[in-house]
């Protein structure tokens, strides 16, 4: 045995070791709740509790949630009936106003027990440190017992049984129960998207609960079908079954097609206004849709020969459009010299096209005009003479200085005038003038009342207001 004294660093190792276990100790009471006996006393209050028995030291002290304190000690209360506990709130959280309300509520299936304290009014004036809580706005927590003990006999008793039938479904489907409660969340979520899509459609909701009778008595009245239906549902399930594979596949890719399915009617309903007015337009195109789909199927048979046929003609086409491509290639100056001729043609048969109703009367009856024959002449023989009248009266058989205010005349009528009556004005034709009459020259009666209406021509192709029409050459440019 060693009787001499530890040398100095074995003292200084069992301090140092002493030191750290005393330190270990003080983390792992300050992680658990407990408070530092050297560190000062924060704020505190009293609160009496009838019922207290579960409630714990360093229990904690919760405002809608979120821990504010702890309890830091309890003890029987002075005047009896009831636990004292002491609440320590933090700094940040303190004081509390003089209205508030305090219970005791469990948060675990074990019963752990905590303070639940209900924030008062801003106005309300603070809570001293050190007080206590009065005990009306203490709340008294309703346990389970004092629930059941609200019930008869025949309901305690068939809760009974209810709870020992509820073991037995349950024995041996713990994890399901697990994995139901786990996803409850999500359900609720989503059962709360559906109960708004019903809220919205109430009405066809309406409806089919209101028709859920008359569905359920015609199933009632043929249960044949009913069976057939159960048996066919079955063969339908178990086809699904043996697809487990595509339906999971589909499955897994049903929200990306919803995801998808959402934006495509985000641009949708962005692209609609503008849609609107273009399909507003098309509205009657697509009534002539259906009479135009009924012409080209009677068409078709027609086009289906004519496309059967193109072929001797794309194969022509391979030597005859180079050759056509050649013949234009050499026929540019023929047809730049066409120009000067055409400016000299196009304005006589311009001509022409206007008065093509006189053309063709001078070709089918000038030979008539000239079918009278006469011997009085020519010394003896036979010759043609051409038909004339001249219309006799005052202006015939004497010379005027001034043109009579009777006088109507025009060299120029306009094309095919007289097939119309709206090229007669009172009973009378278009003039070239009516300066000799003092009428407006609008048809309207002229200041003599034996005179006839008087009413001017209008000016025809190439010629302006009361001249006579000119055939000039056109002017075409040379590119």
């Amino acid at each position: 045995m060693e009787t001499r004294a530890p040398g100095r660093s074995r003292v200084t190792l069992m301090v140092l070791f002493a030191l750290s276990c005393v330190g270990l100790l003080i983390f792992l009471w300050l992680a658990f709740g407990g408070s530092s006996p050297l560190a000062p006393q924060g704020y505190r209050i009293k609160v009496v509790f009838p019922y207290a028995d579960e409630l714990a030291n360093q229990a904690d002290v919760r405002i809608a949630g979120v821990s504010v304190g702890s309890v830091v000690a309890t003890a029987p209360a002075p005047s009896g009936g009831g636990m004292l506990a002491t609440l320590q709130i933090g700094s940040q959280y303190a004081p509390l106003r003089a209205d508030t309300r305090a219970i005791l509520r469990t948060k675990t299936i074990l019963g752990e027990t905590y303070v639940e304290l209900t924030p008062g009014e801003r106005s309300s004036p603070p809570l001293q440190d050190g007080a206590t809580l009065p005990r009306g706005q203490v709340v008294s927590a309703v346990q389970l017992d004092q629930i059941f003990d609200t019930f008869n006999g025949p309901t305690r008793r068939a809760f009974q049984v209810w709870q020992q039938q509820l073991a037995t479904a349950l024995r041996g489907n713990g994890q399901n129960l697990s994995d139901v409660l786990g996803n409850l969340p999500a359900f609720a979520g989503n059962a709360a998207d559906i109960l708004n899509v019903l809220n919205v459609q109430q009405a066809a909701v309406k409806s089919l609960v209101g028709h859920g009778a008359q569905v359920f008595a015609a199933i009632n009245r043929d249960p044949a079908a009913l069976a057939g239906l159960m048996t066919n549902g079955d063969a339908t399930f178990a086809a699904t079954a043996s697809q487990n594979r595509a339906l999971a596949l589909a499955v897994r890719q049903f929200p990306h097609f919803l995801d998808e399915s959402k934006a495509t009617f985000a641009d949708l309903q962005r692209f609609s206004p503008q849609a609107a007015p273009v399909l507003a337009e098309l509205e009657p195109v697509a009534r002539q849709l259906t009479p135009t789909l009924a012409a080209l199927h009677d068409m078709a048979p027609s086009a289906d020969h004519l496309f059967s046929s193109l072929g001797p003609l794309i194969r022509a086409s391979r030597l005859g459009l180079p050759a056509t491509t050649r013949v234009l290639g050499a026929a540019n100056p023929l047809l730049a010299q066409l120009g000067p001729f055409l400016e000299q043609l196009n304005p006589i048969l311009g001509w022409l096209s206007e008065h093509q109703q006189l053309l063709s009367d001078f070709i089918s009856n000038g030979a008539a005009s000239l079918a009278a024959r006469t011997t009085a002449f020519g010394g003896g023989g036979s010759g043609h003479y051409l038909r004339q009248f001249a219309p006799e009266g005052p202006e015939t058989f004497a010379l005027q200085a001034n043109r009579d205010p009777n006088n109507r005349g025009n060299t120029y009528p306009p094309p095919v005038w007289l097939n119309t009556h709206a090229d007669f004005v009172n009973g009378n034709f278009p003039s070239f003038d009516c300066h000799n009459t003092g009428s407006p020259g609008d048809g309207s009666q002229p200041a003599s009342s034996t005179a006839p209406a008087c009413w001017v021509a209008p000016p025809l192709p190439g010629a302006q207001p009361g001249q006579i029409p000119h055939l000039l050459a056109a002017k075409y440019p040379s590119r």
